[in-house]
């Protein structure tokens, strides 16, 4: 008799579990088809940039204590070490508005027990950081003057071919282009734009030629 009421409610557990299953995936279809007719009654959702010209900073975050005077030491393993030199500017210091400053000193030799290098920066007097702070400054380690960019994110990689997608009257349009070099976040465009291009950096998954598409936001700098 424990035994047919024990399979019994063995049987109406997983009977539930069925159930409930059935309601979530009808409910996760209905979803799927009220997203796919608002796309089809109002575009999909996208965000955009406008392609620019202007000049692309290349830089380097090396992270380090604030010692004295306004003064941070940092060690860097030899990679870093080599892309750094005297009088490099600072841009910013991640989490300090206004911080900015430049490299003072690059150890030429790396230390013999850590295997890296010293490296110090001092940044403005402006900029109130407590002694022993921890702060990651971005060095600029490059500057490319006059090229057209874009976010690195709107480059899409099909088949060894890149392209992105352009949006003009609500309609996207696949153009595929040529990039040069990049700081991490945008990317130079060599070929296949223009300035003020649309391209599209959020939103892009399944996106097709022609699709219709609605501009949620234009990404600036």
């Amino acid at each position: 008799m424990r035994k047919i009421i024990y399979l019994s409610v063995l049987l109406i557990c997983v009977l539930g579990v069925i159930i409930k299953a059935g309601i979530i995936r009808e409910k996760d279809k209905k979803e799927i088809i009220n997203i796919n007719s608002e796309w089809a009654k109002y575009g999909k959702p996208v965000d955009v940039f406008s392609v620019k010209r202007g000049d692309l900073y290349v830089r380097q975050n090396i992270s380090g204590v604030l010692k004295y005077d306004n003064v941070i030491e940092a060690d860097v393993d030899g990679e870093i070490a080599a892309k750094l030199e005297v009088g490099q500017k600072i841009l910013t210091c991640i989490g300090e508005k206004g911080c900015e400053g430049e490299i003072v000193y690059v150890s030429g030799t790396r230390d013999l027990i850590s295997g890296l290098y010293k490296v110090r920066v001092k940044i403005n007097q402006g900029v109130k950081i407590n002694k022993g702070a921890i702060v990651v400054a971005q060095v600029v380690i490059g500057k490319y003057s006059n090229v057209i960019y874009m976010p690195k994110s709107a480059v899409v990689i099909n088949n060894g071919g890149k392209f992105c997608w352009v949006v003009k009257d609500s309609i996207v349009k696949k153009k595929f282009i040529k990039t040069g070099i990049s700081n991490g976040s945008y990317v130079q465009v060599v070929s296949g734009l223009n300035i003020g291009d649309a391209v599209c950096v959020n939103g892009i998954e399944e996106l097709e030629e022609g699709s219709a598409v609605r501009i949620r936001k234009t990404e600036t700098l």
